[in-house]
């Protein structure tokens, strides 16, 4: 070999080495790096955590013997935060599962997987991936139809039918038992090589994935015995004489009639099973719930404690705003145009307007009227203005189209420019939940909407100004942009058919800062009562409850809409700074 041929070889096994040295495989204790809050716990519960470092090198892994399910979701998403007890209950029922498909999960509203988030399309939450076994990039991968309303059976059933759909494109040697026994002969040749064979027999069709499961659940102990699957019309069906199906039997070394046979009624079944043939290999336990305790304040005999929770905080609506412009523009498309760039613009304008500057008790109103009332400047969102203005100027230029990546530069570049006056790392001030998988960004957002809504109305002083055009604008955003899909599909149901936004409820600015009041009741009616979303401190009542204003409401469901519309003026003007 000459040196020439020597020196490649040495580089090229130099550059494999460090490449499978720096290779980043995750783990189920596997703490993912970025700075929001996990739905789930690593290392506790029987799901792996991806990220940016982690994905690729663990899902595309070379010669692994497994497929992956991954669920891509948002900390902040009330959706994502539902389907979780069911994805959770599922990761621990296929835990015997785990050397054919592992469950994992990412974290996509976290900016640090914002690549990998991209690279698999992902626009929505929850979003539910199939990786098959042979994957080797995201455009491999295969949508699973599930949301929030799935149920941990539902689960199992879809990952099964997509496990044996991978298994008829790849015909894995180790998956090899899924394949329907044909007849007689193939149990005699089956009990010659084990000591016992158990075959589950069912109804073939497309959609038949109870087989499948039983095959997956029984994975585990492949080595000690035979499991496979046999169609409700075999002959080996119609000798047992079985009438309903599904239905186990299980055979003893040559011996072909059945030591134990009876109808399939899932893990009763199941583990009846496994204690008469008392498998040696031993699978996970499954995890024990707990229920989480908190220290709350007892709003009815505690109301003025209760009150001091409530406020409008600067430091809550530029940490939504900043999610709101970067995250959530740069995820639905590569490319920005048409009806979501104008949506965009009209958002950013929107902001320019009514995003408040300054902070008093009073409304800009009575303070003409207040010799003595000064406002406080807001500091922050005075910089947050500038950042706006700015980018209205550079959209204008763009022609009403632009990609995603110019986006997320230029507003980089223009919040670098004026110190970075958002507060996308501080904690959540009154939106902070009491726990972290409670209240945060959907709250902040609210609130947002809420002070725009009030600042158009105190500043509509001429009464010339459309007084349903910034609802419409909020409107446009959410349809373009917000990440939580089942949120928007209700949001837009609630405000185009439901609660229709239009003339008709909305005469003047004071309507459209009621009509929004409004429709956040009407989601908070939708929403109480369920404990996976609901924060047990602040429950979703119809807002304002008694303790922040007594004078509101009429009766237990009516409220004085002139009492209410002071309330909110005074609510939303007077703003809690950003600490310094």
């Amino acid at each position: 070999m000459d040196f020439s041929s020597m020196l490649i070889l040495l580089c090229t096994t130099t550059f494999f080495t460090i490449e499978y040295a720096t290779a980043k495989i995750s783990t189920m204790d596997y703490k993912p790096n970025g700075d929001n809050t996990l739905l789930y716990q690593p290392g506790y519960e029987l799901i792996m955590h991806l990220d940016q470092d982690t994905f690729d090198d663990t899902v595309f892994e070379k010669d692994r013997k497994h497929s992956f399910v991954i669920e891509f979701y948002a900390d902040w998403c009330g959706h994502c935060r539902s389907f979780a007890p069911a994805y959770r209950e599922f990761a621990s029922d296929v835990r015997s599962w785990r050397n054919v498909t592992q469950v994992a999960t990412m974290n996509c509203a976290d900016i640090y997987n914002k690549d990998i988030c991209k690279a698999n399309k992902i626009t929505t939450f929850p979003t539910m991936k199939y990786f098959p076994r042979d994957s080797k990039s995201a455009k491999d991968s295969i949508d699973v139809d599930a949301d929030s309303s799935s149920s941990a059976e539902e689960l199992r059933q879809m990952v099964a039918k997509q496990i044996l759909d991978d298994y008829e494109k790849g015909k894995y040697e180790e998956w090899s038992m899924f394949p329907y026994v044909k007849d007689k002969a193939d149990l005699q040749k089956e009990l010659k090589k084990a000591d016992h064979v158990v075959y589950f027999f069912e109804e073939a069709g497309d959609n038949a994935t109870a087989g499948a499961e039983f095959l997956l659940d029984m994975y585990p102990y492949r080595k000690e015995f035979v499991s496979r699957r046999v169609e409700s019309d075999s002959e080996l069906a119609k000798d047992l004489k079985i009438s309903s199906f599904p239905y186990v039997a299980v055979y003893e070394k040559d011996n072909e009639k059945p030591i134990f046979s009876q109808e399939y009624s899932g893990n009763d079944t199941l583990n009846e099973i496994l204690e008469k043939l008392s498998p040696k290999t031993t699978t996970e336990a499954p995890l024990a719930t707990t229920t989480r305790k908190y220290d709350l304040i007892n709003c009815e005999s505690n109301p003025d404690k209760c009150a001091n929770l409530y406020y409008t905080s600067e430091s809550d609506m530029l940490k939504a705003i900043h999610y709101a412009l970067r995250d959530e523009v740069i995820r639905p498309n590569e490319i920005i145009k048409g009806d979501n760039f104008t949506n965009l613009l009209n958002f950013v304008n929107l902001l320019i307007d009514n995003f408040p500057t300054e902070t008093s008790g009073e409304s800009k109103r009575a303070r003409r009227y207040s010799r003595n009332s000064q406002p406080t400047t807001l500091k922050n969102s005075e910089h947050a203005i500038e950042i706006f203005t700015d980018l209205k100027s550079w959209l204008e230029e763009k022609n009403n189209t632009m990609t995603a990546d110019e986006w997320l530069e230029k507003f980089k570049e223009i919040d670098d420019s004026k110190d970075n006056p958002f507060t996308e790392k501080e904690t959540w001030q009154h939106c902070k939940g009491t726990g972290p998988e409670f209240r945060g960004y959907t709250c902040g957002l609210w609130t947002t909407f809420h002070t725009l809504i009030v600042h158009a109305n105190l500043n509509n002083k001429d009464k010339k100004s459309d007084p349903m055009e910034p609802l419409k604008v909020i409107q446009g955003w959410v349809r373009s942009f917000f990440g939580c899909k089942p949120c928007k599909t209700h949001f837009l149901e609630m405000t185009e058919k439901t609660y229709k936004m239009d003339k008709e409820k909305i005469k003047t600015s004071e309507d459209a800062v009621l009509y929004l009041w409004n429709a956040h009741n009407i989601v908070n009616k939708r929403l109480h009562g369920k404990p996976e979303t609901e924060d047990p401190q602040f429950l979703k009542y119809q807002f304002p409850p008694e303790f922040l204003c007594k004078d509101c409401q009429k009766s237990d469901d009516k409220f004085d809409d002139k009492k209410v519309m002071e309330f909110l003026n005074k609510y939303y003007t007077k703003i809690k700074p950003v600490k310094k």
